[in-house]
């Protein structure tokens, strides 16, 4: 099966997206601290999400996040234009970009 089969059957089951309070960065650099070590400051986190479906998980930290920076990856198309559509509340006026989700897209 090519790359380009793989994706597209990726497209055929649409999988549950939703938000996840353990992976948010609060979470993280919580952790970070307990652990003894220096974490990112939740509020300037760059966070990266792969597989992140429609993106339920990286906007729902980006509505209490503003000067973070999300990107989503994820192989399904259909997910990808269902997390850029979810999305278009959440961009930010400043030119900002808060992507639900990419296929390889560069999001400055």
């Amino acid at each position: 099966m090519s790359a380009t089969e793989a994706a597209f059957a990726y497209d055929d089951v649409l999988y549950d997206s939703e938000a996840n309070p353990s992976a948010h960065p609060s979470s993280i650099a919580t952790l970070a601290c307990l652990a003894g070590l220096p974490g990112a400051s939740p509020a300037s986190a760059r966070v990266l999400e792969i597989g992140c479906g429609n993106g339920a998980n990286l906007l729902a930290a980006a509505t209490y996040l503003p000067d973070a920076r999300f990107t989503g990856l994820d192989l399904s198309s259909r997910a990808i234009a269902a997390g850029d559509e979810r999305s278009r509340p959440v961009k930010r006026a400043s030119g900002r970009y808060v992507a639900a989700a990419t296929s390889g897209r560069s999001i400055t």
